[in-house]
């Protein structure tokens, strides 16, 4: 899944790519590209009726490191395993 992690850092601005995570859809899209190059990417859960999603603080060999903050600024991490993700291809 080396390519996954090349895939998501070459997403430009409003690309995205789609995928199953135990069992549920979500896309990881790219979401904002600075100055420098550098880049905020987001998964997003792609159920309608669910409008969840959670920044991405980095990528690693095994996992997407995600983070989100509620209403009162209080942050949740999760690791999402890289093994368990199926492409969607589209």
């Amino acid at each position: 899944m080396e390519n996954l992690s090349k895939s998501i850092k070459s997403l430009k601005e409003d690309e995205k790519i789609n995928f199953v995570y135990d069992g549920k859809k979500y896309f990881i899209d790219c979401f904002h590209t600075y100055k420098d190059g550098t880049k905020s990417f987001s998964v997003s859960s792609d159920d309608e009726y669910s409008a969840k999603h959670m920044n991405v603080k980095n990528i690693t060999k095994k996992y997407i490191n995600l983070y989100t903050f509620d209403m009162m600024q209080n942050r949740t991490n999760y690791k999402m395993e890289i093994e368990k993700i199926i492409l969607i291809h589209i």
